[in-house]
């Protein structure tokens, strides 16, 4: 009995195709470092508003967040494969530089 029956294969290669070709990318955000920007007064540190938390660098957080959700989403699919060898092809092909 077949579980799996309205599978468009080549849809779904090209979505894969899609969201793997992020993979560098996603990583750079996930492992970038915060650079806060010189202001108009020549000073290193973000201007605060009394106090509370920066919005440059809650953004910063989030961004950072969301791209090593992403990248622990893909690495969970790619390992999820029961071959190895096609495994092996992912990490080769959209992984590493």
């Amino acid at each position: 009995m077949q579980l799996v029956t309205d599978i468009c294969v080549g849809l779904s290669t090209k979505n894969a195709d899609k969201i793997l070709k992020q993979y560098r990318r996603l990583a750079r955000i996930a492992g970038e470092a915060y650079c806060p920007k010189v202001t108009a007064s020549y000073s290193i540190e973000p201007k605060s508003s009394g106090g509370g938390v920066n919005k440059a660098t809650e953004m910063m957080v989030v961004r950072r967040v969301d791209a090593q959700m992403e990248l622990e989403a893909m690495a969970e699919a790619i390992n999820s494969l029961s071959d190895l060898e096609y495994c092996r092809i992912l990490i080769e092909r959209y992984c590493r530089k």
